[in-house]
């Protein structure tokens, strides 16, 4: 799906900076955060009450008279649209602080949804209204890289963003995207009171269900290519995993996403070009945990990467296949 939907990639990125504060408590996982892998709740979508469920409670969201069971029907057995006639696109991008327009900036989009390790910016730049154009079938998933942009002031300066598994199918054009800029990349690491370590990017995630809803109960993983877990640590340039609660900021006691669906990681190394991003879950009460979704994202240094993660499908990577021993 596009950004600036619901609670956009952008907002995410900016609440994920201005409510988290420092690392993680290390549990009895090592590397991972300490919460009763009993406790994790099935996997649910329901309504936002917010004045009614407070206190961190998830009985009250499960009560809700539109609760129903995340729906995992496509579950590895479905594939990312590409069908239809070729045709001209158009998406908008837009700075993620404020939503509007930003003009001249370089953007690729890549119709096959895989973002190269080594790019350079081509002859599209957006226009005065901050829109591009590109060749794709009609219904297609397509990944877009903006481009770093020096400007005069940190906030006239565009840092790397990169969006993968974006659908437009049903979308209305111009399609929304996202800019990031250098002041808002930098101020991150700030209000999360860590220090930034060069070169490292951000990961913002939505998790989503068959029906394009988000759900609550998907606790999230990183692997590297190798299948090495990406541990969360509690050092300054340690990588730090959120999960958003019901106020839909990030917190640190939200130990599985909310039912905004909404997650990330801070301090990604960018040593790596590609990660798998995971989220685990369970069906119902006393099942066994699963992988419900995992894709392999591109990771750039300075940047931001943005997903939703649905259903893992049968067209999608060979991913590392079991959580970590003891989770």
């Amino acid at each position: 799906m596009g950004t600036r939907i619901e609670l956009s990639f952008g907002a995410t990125l900016l609440v994920l900076a201005t409510a988290c504060g420092g690392g993680g408590d290390t549990g009895a996982v090592a590397g991972l955060p300490e919460y009763v892998i009993d406790e994790l709740p099935p996997l649910v979508v329901a309504s936002d009450r917010k004045g009614e469920c407070s206190g961190g409670s998830t009985d009250c969201y499960y009560a809700a008279s539109d609760a129903k069971p995340a729906d995992l029907s496509c579950l590895r057995d479905y594939t990312f649209a590409k069908e239809g006639d070729l045709r001209t696109h158009t998406i908008e991008i837009g700075d993620f602080f404020i939503g509007d327009p930003i003009p001249d900036l370089c953007v690729n989009v890549y119709p096959d949804n895989v973002v190269p390790e080594e790019d350079e910016c081509g002859d599209t730049f957006t226009n005065a209204s901050g829109v591009v154009s590109f060749e794709a079938p009609e219904n297609a998933t397509i990944a877009y890289r903006v481009f770093a942009r020096d400007g005069a002031s940190t906030s006239g300066s565009f840092a790397d963003t990169v969006e993968v598994n974006f659908r437009t199918e049903g979308l209305t054009e111009p399609y929304l995207g996202t800019a990031l800029s250098i002041a808002t990349l930098n101020l991150i690491p700030t209000l999360l009171q860590v220090r930034r370590a060069p070169g490292t990017s951000v990961i913002a995630a939505t998790a989503r269900d068959c029906d394009d809803d988000t759900f609550l109960g998907a606790r999230m993983l990183l692997y590297t290519k190798d299948g090495e877990l990406v541990p969360e640590g509690s050092g300054a340039d340690d990588t730090i995993y959120r999960y958003f609660d019901s106020t839909d900021l990030p917190s640190a006691e939200q130990p599985w996403t909310h039912i905004n669906g909404l997650m990330g990681a801070v301090n990604v190394p960018a040593d790596e070009h590609e990660y798998f991003v995971e989220i685990w879950g369970r069906r119902a009460e006393g099942e066994p945990l699963e992988r419900i979704a995992c894709e392999l994202v591109p990771v750039l240094p300075n940047s931001a990467t943005l997903l939703s993660l649905t259903p893992e499908r049968k067209d999608g990577p060979d991913c590392p296949g079991k959580a970590p021993e003891g989770w």
